[in-house]
């Protein structure tokens, strides 16, 4: 398998189902690969296996949790360091009534500076941008009494939590490997 075409399936597969490790991308791609194409096998330079991106983005979708939704049609304003807001949709379930108020979390790494951060399949915003300092600390605010799905991504790294968020509370979450 040819390494810009493994890397483009491995992102697909990955926006299909940001949850998936790399070691789980890897068995997926591994898993759905092609042993021969019209009778020839596949080439022992190319590894012995042809990448089946069909096959793999079918069972990624097939193999899917359930708790991987898609976004509510209105969405509910975020805001975000500075003074800019970015509008993201909510994960419907929720632990309390929804209310109008906000939860904060503050994301801290020593270790990684410049990750992204997405909430709910979103990206909200970088480290040191936006008006934040380039400091491995980013602070934002999501709708309260929600369960939101919150995500770190680094180029050497990235981390998730999936919890509820409380109203008027703050959430620190430590990003580290």
């Amino acid at each position: 398998m040819a390494t810009p075409q493994v890397t483009a399936a491995a992102a697909l597969i990955r926006s299909i189902n940001p949850g998936l490790t790399a070691s789980e991308i890897k068995n997926i791609l591994i898993a759905t690969g092609l042993q021969e194409i019209d009778g020839e096998p596949a080439p022992i330079e190319l590894g012995g296996i042809i990448l089946g991106i069909n096959k793999a983005v079918k069972k990624t979708i097939d193999e899917r949790p359930d708790n991987i939704g898609t976004p509510v049609d209105t969405p509910p304003v975020v805001t975000l360091p500075g003074s800019s807001t970015t509008e993201i949709p909510i994960n419907p379930e929720t632990t309390g009534t929804p209310t109008s108020g906000f939860a904060t979390v503050t994301i801290r790494s020593t270790i990684y500076e410049g990750y992204t951060v997405t909430v709910d399949g979103y990206t909200i915003g970088t480290d040191g941008s936006g008006g934040d300092a380039l400091d491995g600390v980013y602070t934002f605010k999501v709708i309260g009494n929600q369960q939101h799905h919150i995500r770190a991504d680094h180029p050497q790294f990235w981390a998730q939590w999936r919890n509820s968020y409380d109203s008027g509370q703050s959430y620190p979450l430590v990003f580290s490997s």
